[in-house]
């Protein structure tokens, strides 16, 4: 199948914007877009943007990385490194520089969905619930406002973690934001590692299919099922309010859900 058949420009302009060549993020375009893998790399490639074999890195290049990395920045890095960008930017996430994110004053809302491996939408809804400050960028080029390209400040991103523990999970992090973290990151990571090990991962049929037979049978308590699951009551309770228990087992949606259709 040609692979002019899945072109179009905001895809193109989506991978000029946030190929890395990172698998979350090619996955990430697949989803959105409806396109398959090689489509990605493909186009990454004629972008000028797909990954090249470079030599292994040595003692003294990770050393200068790490001194440079936070004041000097990527590009910078890579010009004395004489490394491609992307080179640079996937070894100080592997060595926790602060993920992608460090010597750059603003992120995009993919790249914060990205540092914590959420998915966007999360992310936009955060913005337009006024939880995520931002603002959009001036050198956009595209034509729908759905999809500008925004801009959010390192401070404002901690200031919602910082205000926001509830949202998001810290053992779903790609990276860090700071070279040590402070006393709140600490005791957010220690606190996350006690929640249910499956808490905020997509049901699955599966799930569903257990959570709804320990329901029926009875003797099982939200928090019962929860444990079973690895999930917590409150989560087992919400689901199962939005299955069709007691017929196909089927997700019906919540009750404002159902009654918009």
């Amino acid at each position: 199948m040609s692979a002019r058949k899945w072109y179009s420009e905001e895809l193109m302009a989506a991978i000029k914007e946030r190929y890395t060549g990172d698998s979350d993020v090619i996955t990430s375009l697949m989803n959105e877009f409806n396109v398959p893998r090689h489509i990605v790399t493909r186009y990454a490639k004629i972008a000028g943007l797909a990954r090249k074999k470079e030599p292994d890195w040595s003692e003294k290049e990770v050393q200068y990385l790490i001194q440079n990395w936070s004041e000097k920045g990527l590009s910078y890095c890579a010009k004395r490194l004489k490394r491609t960008e992307i080179a640079v930017k996937l070894k100080a996430k592997r060595l926790g520089l602060g993920g992608i994110v460090k010597g750059s004053e603003y992120l995009s809302g993919q790249s914060v969905a990205n540092i914590l491996g959420i998915d966007i939408h999360s992310v936009l809804r955060w913005m337009d619930n006024g939880l995520l400050k931002y603002k959009n960028a001036p050198f956009s080029n595209r034509t729908d406002g759905r999809r500008t390209i925004t801009m959010i400040t390192l401070e404002d991103l901690e200031q919602f973690l910082r205000d926001n523990f509830e949202l998001w999970d810290s053992r779903k992090l790609k990276g860090s934001l700071w070279i040590q973290e402070p006393e709140w990151m600490t005791s957010k990571r220690a606190t996350d590692r006690l929640r249910p090990r499956a808490e905020g991962r997509k049901w699955t049929r599966e799930e569903d299919r257990r959570a709804i037979a320990m329901f029926k049978a009875g003797g099982y308590t939200y928090q019962k099922i929860g444990g079973v699951l690895g999930r917590s009551g409150d989560s087992v309770e919400r689901r199962l309010s939005r299955l069709d228990v007691w017929g196909t087992g089927e997700y019906i949606g919540a009750r404002h859900e159902r009654s918009m259709r």
